[in-house]
Formats: structure tokens, sequence, C-alpha cells
């Protein structure tokens, strides 16, 4: 889940409008499809991102191999060390002014945001291994709703990111 931060415009502010308008952002996000995306687990990424969280969360700091993880003795996933892989291909002109690509953007209104929680669930029973397995990432958006006072407005999305298997 993401929530994005600005005041509506005037012309979204009355009831009506602001239900049409919501309910045209709505299912234009939901509709929304993201590119498949793959990438390969290997613990370069992972290990990367502990180590340089180590310092700013101490419980980490015993974790911290001073030798990268082999991928013959591989580990899982670790909690959001997703967020590390499968980067969608774009280029740095076509980001937003946040650094946002435009496939995960809402559009106007909302141009800030901030990522407050999500969803991921894999395919299989088990959390994928760190061996340098080739996988897939599926994202869709399951739901949005706008919280907030009136001119104060926060979109709210509930993205669903899938493992879809090895591949």
């Amino acid at each position: 889940m993401f929530t994005l931060r600005r005041g509506l415009p005037s012309r979204l502010l009355s009831h009506s409008r602001f239900s049409s308008s919501f309910s045209n952002l709505e299912s234009s996000l939901q509709a929304r499809q993201l590119p498949i995306l793959y990438d390969y687990l290997t613990p370069q990424p992972s290990h990367l991102l502990t180590t340089t969280l180590a310092d700013f969360l101490p419980f980490l700091s015993t974790d911290v191999p001073f030798r990268l993880p082999s991928t013959s003795s591989p580990v899982p996933l670790p909690i959001s060390h997703h967020l590390v892989y499968f980067p969608t291909p774009t280029t740095p002109s076509s980001l937003l002014p946040d650094g946002t690509d435009t496939l995960h953007s809402p559009g106007e209104p909302f141009t800030n945001r901030l990522w407050a929680g999500g969803h991921i669930r894999f395919l299989e029973q088990n959390k994928p291994l760190l061996d340098g397995t080739r996988v897939a990432i599926v994202e869709g958006i399951r739901s949005v709703r706008v919280s907030g006072q009136a001119g104060a407005e926060k979109k709210k999305s509930l993205w669903e990111s899938n493992d879809a298997s090895h591949m």
C-alpha cells in the first residue's frame, strides 16, 4: 500500500464531481496492466541491503557476514528484500520529478507519494531462495480508497505483488 498526499483541486471537491473523479481513478488504476518483471535472485543485492542497514538496525549487525553468501547454500529471501530486485526498466529522462516511474504513479492530482505498506504473495509454499534462479514478479492494484478531510485527501492503493514462480 502506498499513500499519496496532496490537496485535491477545488473542482474535485464537490461530492458528485469527487465521486465521479474517484471512481474513474479507481477503475483506471485497477485496470492498469503492469509488465511482468524478471530477475535472478542472487545473494548480492540482499547482502548489500543488509550491510547498508546494519548501522541503523542493530539487530542486523550480528547477521552481516563479511563474505557474500554462496548460491550453493542458499538462504530464503529475507522479508522486504524483494524491493532490491525487479527494478522497472526505464530511462532517467522518463522518471517523474520524485523519481517514480510512470507505471507506479496514479497521476494528477496525486503527485507526491509515500510507500506505506503492501502485500506480497509467493505462488510457492516457501519464500524463494537466493540461489541465482530466474523468477518473475506480477504486480497489480487490488483496491483504492481516498481518506482525509476535503482539501487534504490521501489516496491509498493496495498493491499486490506475486512471485510468478521460477521461469
